[in-house]
Parts: C-alpha cells; sequence; structure tokens
C-alpha cells in the first residue's frame, strides 16, 4: 500500500500562488523509515533440566530482553520446554548479564528440600501387647502435620484384621502385581464390597494355561 501523503500548510499557500501563473512542481514525500518486522523472524526451541538436586514444585521465569518473547513455557518438577521468539532481524543475547549486570533470562522457582528428622508413632490396640513394629518412611513427606495425616490413615485401616486370599483362574495376562482387583463368592462372602491388592503372581500350565494369585484386601 503507497504511503499517505501529508500536505503542510506551507504547501497549501504555495500551491494557490502558483494557480495564478504556473503550476507548481510537487514535492517528493518523505518516506518513513521501515517500520520493525511483526512477526519473529527466529524461533529457537529449548528443553532444559534443571541442576538443583531437588524436585520444583512450583517454576517461573524472567527475561530482560524486549526483544526476545518465550513461548509454550512448559515445565515439570525436573526440567522445562520453551522457545525464543526473536522479534528483529538482528542477533539477541539472551543468556548471560545485560548492560546493567542482570541476568538476561533465568527460571527460578520453589523446590522441596530436606527438613529434620522427625518420627510420628501411633498404636494400633487391636494387636494387644504386641511387641511387632510397622515403620514408613519417606523423604517426600515435609511436615509434621502430612507424617501424622499419613500415620492416622494407616492405623485406621490396620486396627482391623485384613483378609488375604488365594486364587487360581484360568491364564490371563491381564492382571499385573499391584492391580486393585474384586472377588466375587458366595459360599466365601466374598462380594464387590471387598477389594483386593494382587501381591504375588505367577503363571504356569496345568491342563491348559493357569494364573496363580495371591491378593490382601485393602
Amino acid at each position: 500500500m503507497p504511503d499517505e501523503q501529508v500536505v503542510t500548510s506551507d504547501a497549501a499557500a504555495a500551491g494557490v500562488t502558483a494557480a495564478a501563473a504556473k503550476p507548481a512542481e510537487k514535492e517528493k514525500p518523505k518516506k518513513d523509515p521501515p517500520p520493525e518486522p511483526k512477526n519473529a523472524t527466529i524461533v529457537l526451541e529449548y528443553n532444559v533440566r534443571f541442576d538443583y538436586e531437588y524436585p520444583a514444585f512450583s517454576v517461573e521465569y524472567v527475561t530482560s530482553n524486549t526483544n526476545v518473547v518465550v513461548k509454550d513455557f512448559q515445565y515439570t518438577p525436573f526440567g522445562a520446554k520453551f522457545s525464543f521468539y526473536n522479534l528483529t532481524m538482528f542477533d539477541q543475547m539472551v543468556n548471560g548479564k545485560g548492560a546493567e549486570q542482570e541476568e538476561m533470562f533465568s527460571i527460578f522457582g520453589r523446590v522441596l528440600h530436606p527438613g529434620k528428622e522427625g518420627t510420628v508413632e501411633k498404636q494400633l490396640d487391636a494387636f494387644g501387647g504386641s511387641e511387632d513394629t510397622i515403620e514408613f518412611s519417606s523423604d517426600w513427606i515435609q511436615d509434621r502435620d502430612s507424617a501424622d495425616a499419613i500415620a492416622t490413615w494407616v492405623q485406621s485401616r490396620m486396627a482391623k484384621p485384613k483378609d488375604s486370599i488365594s486364587v487360581t483362574l484360568v491364564g490371563t495376562p491381564l492382571i499385573e502385581i499391584g492391580d486393585i482387583i474384586t472377588i466375587r463368592h458366595s459360599e466365601l462372602s466374598l462380594t464387590a464390597n471387598k477389594r483386593f491388592t494382587v501381591t504375588k503372581l505367577s503363571v504356569g500350565w496345568k491342563e491348559g494355561l493357569e494364573t496363580s494369585l495371591e491378593a490382601v484386601e485393602i
């Protein structure tokens, strides 16, 4: 599209004077410098891994170069994927320090970290005077309230003895260790209300393919 011509008040006066004598020569319009391109001219994709020892649960980024836009920023607890969009026709700095010694681009966030070791104990009254101790330990429990909540849940689940069962059935590749199953058997009073976790599994051949499993009520 051709540039618009702007006529100033001086040029209009000159045109009126020239009309009585001879046609005035038109001034060549001044061309404005070409605008900066609106779309990205260079796109670079990055997939980085965080160098911190522990996983992050909140991640953000900052960039000080206005000629570069960060797009499609996605992160996991261990790394991030993103793209740099260069909005100019010239090379841009995206990593390093700028004129004010600020970081041109950096990723920061909040991470899990090791805390002070602690112990939460719960008594299982159903076991009477038994000296058996069941212990759960995890590096990912970050505060005492969380540890107490987990211990209370374990206590409630273990206060009542759970049934265990062994089953042999027609061979099937669909069941794996850790699967949750229901068993219906009227003579054993088993209904869909009871769920079991598969803890042991084997496949054999005896007059046909058989699957044997052991499961514990949850």
